[in-house]
């Protein structure tokens, strides 16, 4: 009997010290939003896509309701450029332009999505060597939306529009 109970408050203990562990807590649930972003900024830098990827998504996993939807959201879309996966890249920027409620990053998104059409342009095997190039009209109306829209004094994005 005597071993019984010693056995049971051995378990017990042990039970008690590996419940709530370390090891049961994400790492990245510990750090700010900012502090996420900049690291994801960083591994993106350094050219660690899939790293990067993994902080952005953590801003929305830890912090759902972030007011750095935007910024988040362009970073991915950025590398999604960078793995040529143009397409889902698009996708992103639009998603992003249609669910934004805050008009302050309207110019930084259409500014985006022109970088996008300018840049995937030369790519584009659907215009013939004789036709205008339709992205590049397309990122020139994106720039000019940006430049354009009122509501938002955002002159970098603006600037970069320009």
């Amino acid at each position: 009997m005597r071993y019984t109970i010693l056995l049971l408050s051995v378990l017990t203990l042990m039970m008690v010290n590996n419940c709530g562990t370390s090891e049961d807590v994400d790492p990245l649930s510990q750090r700010s939003e900012l502090d996420l972003i900049n690291s994801a900024k960083v591994y993106y830098e350094m050219g660690e896509y899939d790293r990067a990827w993994q902080y952005y998504n953590a801003v929305f996993t830890f912090y759902p309701d972030t007011d750095y939807y935007v910024d988040v959201n362009i970073g991915k879309a950025q590398i999604l450029g960078k793995q040529e996966k143009f397409e889902e890249q698009l996708a992103i920027m639009l998603q992003t332009l249609k669910s934004n409620i805050m008009p302050q990053f309207v110019p930084r998104i259409y500014t985006e999505i022109g970088h996008f059409y300018a840049k995937f342009a030369p790519y584009d095997v659907s215009v013939n060597e004789n036709d205008i190039n339709k992205n590049y009209l397309r990122a020139i109306d994106y720039y000019s939306k940006a430049i354009d829209y009122d509501e938002s004094n955002d002159w970098y994005a603006k600037a970069e529009a320009q």
